[in-house]
């Protein structure tokens, strides 16, 4: 029988004490800012001490509050010294922006939006002197550039948020939010970058000459206008769901190239369509009035086909549909 005096650690106890006390030490302001991102950047720190608990603390209860404590004096100075060493992690600034350049003499633009995180809002602007007006709730830096004069080129993007820089931390994504305005007024080649959120695109108003979306993660509503000029419009899926809806009286080309979420396009009545898709896993669903000219229903893999309809070939006004699927049913409505 072994009658050694055994010890229960008091290193836990010790520990949680000492980081409670820090941690209201940083909310009061006496040390500098920390986070649980920089915090979980020291664990090879805690399975050093748990290792010394279990090795020699468990033994001695004064052992086991020295090894508490002596953690406890590197995450202090660690805190201090984290910038020097790499370990701090800043608190990430949430920073409302606003962007904007006047019409002028541009007679059209080319536009190019970088998103990152947060939920996008597009639409035509009403102020006749404005030709691009942004309000951006972000983290990071962003990049705005305008050159040119009668054509203007207008680049938006936000820059990489590096590590140090906080980009782990917890933040409210729901206070990020892209809003941005453009003229009704002149032909505009927009391309579009998604980033991770709901992008909600009203295009309906805008004199387009092509439009480039590349999703994302998150739902996307398009709405395209009705014009008499062709116009070419890309979507290159992402993950989430897609509803395109398109204006009477246009004359289009649509490409969209599906990925991952369901995708349904809303065509006016009495629209001639002309629709070639393919699917991988999903369903193809088209009203009454396509007639099928090539392809066979393979069911829910694997589905392709050409529809038209009846007046398509002779329109003056077209919608041309590409599909190519991924995983998710593709509808025309």
């Amino acid at each position: 029988m072994n009658n050694t005096d055994r010890y229960r650690s008091i290193f836990w106890p010790v520990l949680l004490i000492g980081f409670g006390i820090i941690w209201l030490m940083v909310n009061l302001g006496l040390l500098p800012g920390w986070s649980w991102a920089g915090l979980w950047r020291l664990w090879p720190l805690f399975l050093i001490a748990i290792g010394l608990d279990l090795l020699i603390a468990r033994r001695s209860a004064i052992v086991g509050a020295v090894v508490a404590l002596v953690t406890l004096a590197l995450i202090v100075a660690l805190i201090f010294a984290g910038g020097l060493l790499g370990y701090s992690s800043n608190r990430v600034e949430v920073i409302t922006e606003q962007f904007s350049e006047p019409l002028g003499q541009a007679e059209s633009a080319a536009i190019e939006l970088d998103l990152s995180v947060g939920p996008t809002t597009i639409y035509a602007l009403d102020n006749e002197d404005l030709l691009f007006d942004a309000q951006v709730t972000h983290i990071g830096e962003l990049d705005f550039t305008v050159t040119g004069e009668e054509l203007k080129t207008i680049v938006l993007d936000e820059q990489q948020v590096s590590v140090n820089e906080g980009w782990f931390d917890f933040i409210d994504q729901d206070n990020l939010e892209w809003d941005i305005g453009i003229t009704p007024l002149i032909p505009i080649d927009l391309k579009i970058l998604g980033g991770v959120g709901e992008t909600e695109l009203d295009l309906s108003k805008l004199l387009l000459e092509a439009v480039v979306v590349d999703v994302g993660v998150g739902d996307l509503t398009l709405s395209l206008p009705g014009s008499d000029d062709l116009y070419e419009v890309r979507i290159d899926g992402g993950v989430g769901e897609t509803n395109v809806e398109i204006e009477r009286g246009a004359n289009l080309t649509l490409t969209i190239d599906g990925a991952v979420g369901d995708v349904t396009v809303d065509v006016p009545s009495n629209a001639e369509v002309r629709v070639d898709a393919s699917i991988g896993v999903g369903n193809i669903r088209l009203p009454s009035g396509f007639e099928r000219l090539s392809g066979s229903d393979e069911g829910f893999v694997g589905d392709s086909g050409i529809w038209e309809t009846s007046g398509y070939g002779n329109a003056d006004l077209q919608i041309t549909i590409s599909f190519e699927g991924g995983v998710g049913d593709f509808s025309v409505r």
